[in-house]
Formats: C-alpha cells, sequence, structure tokens
C-alpha cells in the first residue's frame, strides 16, 4: 500500500511498503538523501534524526551521503570487494552458529559486532560497550518520540555513541555504521535462526540456502528526501518531501531478500551477497556440530 499523508505546513509524508513501488522510487532522480531542514516541521525534525542518526565521530556515514557523491560510489565499490563471502572471521562464525543452536556465553549483538567490524579490521573488538553504543544509535533512529530524541541529543548521549562506534571502528564510517546501524538487521536475522532451530521438524527441512533467505530482515524503514518538484504517485513532491519505504514489511510479505538489501538501486548494500553466504554458513555449520 502506498499513501500520502500531507497537513500543510506541517507534515508532508509518502510511505509505501509495495515491493514494486520500492524498486520504481528507489532509483526515482526526484528523491535523494538529502536530509537538511527543508519542508514542513515534521519533516525537518524527521530529517534532522536520520543526519544526526547517521554519522561518526568524523562526519556522515557513506551511507547518508548523496547519489552525486563521488565518495559515496567509491566507497560502495571498495566495500563491495572486501565483503566476499567467505571473507569472514572463522571463529566469529563458529561463534554465530552456537548462538543459532541456544548457547549464550556472549550477547548475540557483540558476536555480530566482532564478524562485520572485522571484515574492515582483523583486529577490530565488541564489548559490552560497543553494543550499547550501537542500540542507543538505533533507538535515536527509530524513536517515534521527538521530544525524547532531542532531549537524547542534547544531553550528548547520541554523540557518546557515536565516539564509542568510531573509536572500535579506528574511524572508519563503513565500520562505524556495520557495527552500529546494519548490525541490528544481522542480529535479527540470527535471531529467527534460533527461534527455528528449536522446532526440530522445521530445522530439519531448511537448507543453508533456505534457511539464509527466509532468515533475511531488511531496514524497517528507508527514508528518501525530495530533490525537486514533481508529481509522483498521484502526489506532489517537493524538496523536503520525505518518502518512506518500509523494506522490512514488504521484503518479508514477498520473501525478497534482494529487496531487503534494495539490490537494484544506487543504494544497494554492497555487503548483501556477504550476509547471504554468512547466514548460510552460520546455519550449515549449526547442523553439522549437531551431527
Amino acid at each position: 500500500m502506498t499513501r500520502q499523508i500531507r497537513v500543510p505546513g506541517l507534515l508532508n509524508v509518502i510511505r509505501t511498503d509495495d515491493a514494486d513501488t520500492i524498486r520504481t522510487l528507489a532509483n526515482h532522480p526526484a528523491l535523494d538523501r538529502d536530509f537538511e531542514a527543508k519542508g514542513p516541521l515534521i519533516n525537518r525534525l524527521l530529517a534532522a534524526r536520520v543526519r544526526r542518526g547517521l554519522r561518526s565521530a568524523m562526519g556522515p556515514l557513506p551511507s547518508a551521503l548523496m547519489r552525486d557523491d563521488e565518495a559515496r560510489a567509491q566507497s560502495q565499490a571498495d566495500l563491495r570487494e572486501r565483503f566476499k563471502p567467505g571473507n569472514w572471521d572463522a571463529a566469529g562464525v563458529g561463534n554465530l552458529a552456537s548462538y543459532v543452536q541456544g548457547a549464550d556465553s556472549r550477547p548475540v549483538g557483540e558476536l555480530a559486532q566482532e564478524v562485520v567490524g572485522r571484515v574492515l579490521d582483523s583486529e577490530y573488538r565488541a564489548n559490552e560497550d560497543t553494543w550499547e553504543a550501537a542500540t542507543k544509535v538505533e533507538r535515536h533512529l527509530r524513536a517515534r518520540n521527538p521530544i525524547l530524541r532531542i532531549i537524547r541529543w542534547l544531553s550528548g548521549e547520541l554523540m557518546r555513541a557515536q565516539n564509542v562506534l568510531s573509536r572500535a571502528s579506528r574511524n572508519d564510517g563503513a565500520s562505524v555504521h556495520g557495527t552500529g546501524v546494519a548490525v541490528h538487521n544481522l542480529v535479527d536475522s540470527l535471531d529467527w535462526m534460533r527461534a527455528a532451530w528449536t522446532d526440530h521438524g522445521r530445522r530439519e527441512r531448511l537448507t543453508p540456502q533456505t534457511a539464509a533467505h527466509a532468515a533475511i530482515r531488511a531496514p524497517h524503514t528507508v527514508l528518501r528526501a525530495g530533490a525537486y518538484d514533481t508529481d509522483l504517485l498521484g502526489g506532489t513532491v517537493a524538496p523536503g518531501t520525505l518518502v518512506a519505504f518500509d523494506t522490512r514489511k514488504a521484503a518479508e510479505r514477498g520473501m525478497d531478500a534482494h529487496l531487503a538489501f534494495l539490490g537494484d538501486s544506487w543504494s544497494g548494500c554492497p555487503a548483501e551477497a556477504w550476509v547471504m553466504a554468512l547466514l548460510e554458513e552460520v546455519w550449515r555449520q549449526a547442523g553439522e556440530d549437531a551431527s
């Protein structure tokens, strides 16, 4: 379903959970990542949430840069090379397999952070502080109450969390995104696998490939902003109009893993193949260990 919510001077948002519409709009030239203060009041507040959340101690994360930004394009290409299937810490993958089987030696968030972080830095170490920082960033990005969001920002909570993630990542913005933002989707995938593992019949039916495909979890929402005036989806888009893709709902409805990564768009996740292969390997190792 696609709908536009418009209150003159206050709000102008288009929201969609339709897979085909998301694919079309994800590449539409009128939509970009321009999250500067434009448009109605609530739009400005929502854009500020994203702008403040997708940062490291060094500045905006690559995932917050606009379509024509050369640094973004280069970073995306570099990350695609780094995140090759099989390029992961073997011990870390074993820990994830143990978690799927029911082990609780360490929080799954820390385990997932280490596996992601070590693709870019073999010495990356996750701990209670890095995972707490990631949960604070996630809480900021998904917060619905603008007053609480502003209070947390003014208190410095968000900046302190971003600094913790930056130090752990040696100020690598891509690593901060992976270990502070994208890691939550991986954790949700691993939690799905852990729940599926408890059902013996289901466990036997799932191959590594089908388990990975069923487990994949997209971001709940991906936000884009209007770049110029145009008619779109029967509504008017202007600079500052926000378009929200409900990617998780759309991907789960259609069992569409490729959509979960916006794989056909300019902003497609460069780690798509890596994540799918990782989840397959985790399920395979869990099965071998249980044999």
